[in-house]
C-alpha cells in the first residue's frame, strides 16, 4: 500500500516521490570543516594582502551556503563543488570564478537564499574587479609588494 501511494502515473519513470525536494533535504556537508578549510585559504590569501579577494571569497561561501548550492554525491560536473570549494577558488582565481558562479548560481541553488547577502556580494565582486584593473593599468597602486 505505501509502494502504490510513493508512485504517480504522471511522473517520469525511476523518480521516486518519497525522497524530498533538493530544498527540503538537510545539508550535506559539516559547517565547521568548511568554515575551517575556508578560514585557512583566506589566511594564506590575507597574509599576502589580498583583502578583497579575502571578502569575496567568504561572502561567495555564505551565499552558497544560504542558497542550497552543494557537492552533490552521484553528481558529475566542473561545477559540482562544496560552499568551501567554492570560497577557495573564488580567492585563487576571482577572474574566472566569480563570474562563473554569478552565471551558473540561479541553476545551482535549491533554495531562495538572503538577498541582502546576494546583493553584498554582486558590490564586492564589482570593488575587487575595479582595484584588479586599476592594480592591471597602475601597477604603482598595487597593494602588495611587486
Amino acid at each position: 500500500m505505501n509502494e502504490k501511494a510513493d508512485t504517480d502515473p504522471y511522473a517520469p519513470p525511476g523518480v521516486n516521490l518519497s525522497t524530498p525536494p533538493p530544498d527540503q533535504q538537510p545539508n550535506p556537508h559539516d559547517v565547521e570543516k568548511q568554515i575551517f578549510g575556508l578560514a585557512i585559504s583566506g589566511l594564506i590569501m590575507a597574509y599576502f594582502g589580498a583583502w578583497l579577494l579575502v571578502v569575496c571569497g567568504v561572502l561567495v561561501f555564505a551565499d552558497a551556503w544560504l542558497a542550497g548550492i552543494y557537492r552533490w554525491p552521484g553528481k558529475k560536473g566542473f561545477l559540482n563543488i562544496s560552499p568551501m570549494a567554492w570560497g577557495i577558488c573564488t580567492h585563487l582565481l576571482f577572474i574566472v570564478v566569480f563570474p562563473l558562479y554569478m552565471i551558473a548560481r540561479p541553476r545551482l541553488k535549491t533554495r531562495p537564499g538572503n538577498q541582502r547577502l546576494y546583493l553584498a556580494l554582486i558590490i564586492a565582486g564589482i570593488l575587487n574587479a575595479i582595484a584588479l584593473l586599476i592594480q592591471a593599468i597602475y601597477p604603482e597602486f598595487a597593494l602588495t609588494p611587486g
